[in-house]
């Protein structure tokens, strides 16, 4: 029963993680995936943890894996988001090619800040 309660917080952690980042509130996010408030509360406070189906149709709402709303995250769990959501939305190809360009640098000069 213990390790239940520990994935119930677990996952209410990284829920309210995700909702926070997304700028939606949960009466957006809940009709938006078509869930009653009280329920998607009830998994926000740690109280229930939603079956697989819904955790795959959370993970495909908030853009991201299964396991990142199961499991313990990283620290640069925000910024993999942020960045997630960055490359995702349209930007014109001018754009994509010197965040890419950027990220190239960065990656090969790891030792500048």
């Amino acid at each position: 029963m213990i390790r239940l309660e520990v994935q119930n917080e677990l996952f209410s952690n990284n829920l309210n993680h995700l909702i926070k980042l997304s700028g939606k509130t949960q009466k957006q996010i809940a009709a938006d995936l078509d869930i009653p408030r009280t329920t998607l509360s009830t998994w926000c406070i740690g109280r229930n943890v939603p079956n697989l189906i819904t955790l795959r149709k959370l993970a495909e709402y908030f853009n991201c894996s299964i396991s990142d709303l199961i499991e313990k995250q990283a620290e640069n769990f925000d910024d993999t988001y942020q960045l997630k959501a960055i490359i995702e939305k349209p930007h014109d190809p001018s754009f994509i090619r010197r965040l890419l360009a950027y990220a190239k640098y960065i990656e090969a000069n790891p030792e500048e800040k």
